[in-house]
């Protein structure tokens, strides 16, 4: 089954319009002919499927298995901006006592545990993008969390809880560790100026005062880039290594106005010939500004930023067979 998702995952992949297909078209091409691959059958596949609610929404698909719901996705237009559709598959999903459900557009998909406590934001545990993970990557997280077999033992839900609870787990870390360093290296008699005082000590013979460590520490915290909008320095996101994108090499001249692929809202400007653009007057290079806005680590900014109606990337790629 994995080698044949795979090549199905690849077809989709390298679909052309993927990026500006219909809904309609996502779902026929890029959705649809997953469902026999992970093993639903025919008529366990439900389309348009009512959710019975006061505004009388539907859900585009309903996995079911001896009639049950098991699993709700949604599907939207290869340009979509899934976050603005979200907070309502949650809430339908979580109405009908339904464990898992998915958005996609095709190129990314979002999976949720809509029954899972906390607010709606906090319940997606797993995010896959075509544009960035390899086929294996893809094909396993599918069937992990969307193949029948998995969906009816229950290790679907099992593997998702337990993903989502790491999640917790490193976000509660991330959002507590600057607060963490700050208690250090505000508290004169802490063990990091101890640690400091006994080592400068060790290496060169004399003991600085609390006072002089203080002056250090606060000059080292000064050095340290701010993240944007005060956020904390995100988690660790592993990506495939690709060469460095300069704009020279790809016809893209300065001044030249980006547009971030996930939110067409989001716009940066080019300011050299290099890899630097300016964003809320602010000048990062376009790596680091797609870490922050993806929330990662680090991040491939050319996969990210569209100029006209092309990523960086599949131009660079475009003007490389030319």
């Amino acid at each position: 089954m994995q080698e044949e998702l795979k090549r199905v995952i690849n077809d989709i992949h390298r679909w052309q319009d993927l990026m500006h297909a219909s809904e309609r078209d996502v779902e026929f091409y890029a959705i649809e002919p997953l469902f026999p691959l992970l093993g639903w059958k025919l008529f366990e596949v439900s389309r348009q499927y009512s959710v019975g609610t006061e505004d009388k929404g539907i859900v585009d698909y309903c996995l079911q298995i001896g009639g049950s719901g098991k699993v709700f996705l949604e599907a939207k237009a290869g340009n979509e901006d899934l976050r603005v559709h979200q907070e309502q598959l949650v809430v339908y999903t979580a109405k009908h006592g339904v464990q898992l459900a998915v958005l996609t557009n095709g190129h990314r998909w979002w999976f949720y545990l809509p029954l899972e406590e906390g607010p709606w934001e906090t319940k997606r545990f797993c995010e896959i993008d075509l544009e960035v993970q390899t086929h294996s990557e893809v094909a396993s997280a599918l069937c992990a969390f969307l193949s029948r077999e998995a969906v009816l033992t229950g290790a679907a839900v099992n593997e998702a809880k337990a993903r989502l609870a790491n999640l917790k787990k490193e976000r509660e870390i991330t959002e507590y560790l600057p607060e963490a360093w700050d208690s250090l290296v505000t508290d004169t008699r802490g063990p990091l100026f101890d640690l400091i005082a006994e080592t400068v000590e060790k290496g060169c013979g004399h003991k600085p005062e609390a006072g002089r460590v203080q002056r250090f520490l606060e000059e080292m915290k000064r050095r340290e880039p701010e993240p944007i909008n005060g956020k904390p320095p995100p988690p660790v996101r592993r990506i495939p290594k690709k060469p460095n994108l300069r704009f020279e090499e790809i016809d893209v001249p300065v001044g030249a106005t980006l547009t971030f692929r996930d939110d067409p809202t989001i716009q940066c400007v080019v300011v050299d010939q290099v890899n630097q653009v300016k964003y809320n007057e602010q000048q990062y290079s376009i790596a680091r500004l797609s870490a922050n806005l993806k929330g990662y680590k680090a991040a491939q900014g050319s996969l990210y930023w569209l100029y006209g109606d092309e990523t960086l990337q599949k131009r660079r790629e475009r003007l490389e067979d030319d």
